[in-house]
Order: C-alpha cells, then structure tokens, then sequence
C-alpha cells in the first residue's frame, strides 16, 4: 500500500469518527458541506485519493472544525 493510499484511508477514518461523533449521517453532512454524499463516501472509504481542497474545506467547515484537523494525527 502506497504512502499515499495510507494517508488518504487515516483521512476518511478520520472524518468518519468526527462525522459519528456529532451524530450526523453522510447525506447530512454532504448537505451542510454543499457536496454530493458518494462524495463523502469516496473520503471515507479512501476511494478518493485526490480530493479538491475546495471539498475538505467545506467538509470540515460543515464539521465545525479546522481543515488541517483531517490529516493530523490524533
């Protein structure tokens, strides 16, 4: 498995455990986000390796947090 494809599967586990635990579904948070819910799929299951950092933006503004808290490690 590639660097890349590590990052990106911590990434969408990541956002998964945040998303779980403000109680919000996938398609709820597309909505807030103003993205499609197969994209918030694709992050989380780490099919997307290359998100636009437009989209992490939103996401993470939608989440309430900073974008940069997505790829740190806990």
């Amino acid at each position: 498995m590639t660097t890349m494809v590590r990052t990106m599967k911590f990434v969408g586990a990541k956002l998964r455990r945040l998303r779980e635990e403000r109680f919000v579904s996938q398609r709820d948070l597309a909505k807030r986000a103003e993205v499609s819910p197969t994209t918030i799929l694709h992050l989380e299951t780490g099919e997307n390796l290359n998100p636009r950092l437009s989209t992490v933006r939103k996401i993470a503004e939608a989440l309430g947090i900073d974008p940069n808290e997505l790829v740190e490690r806990d």
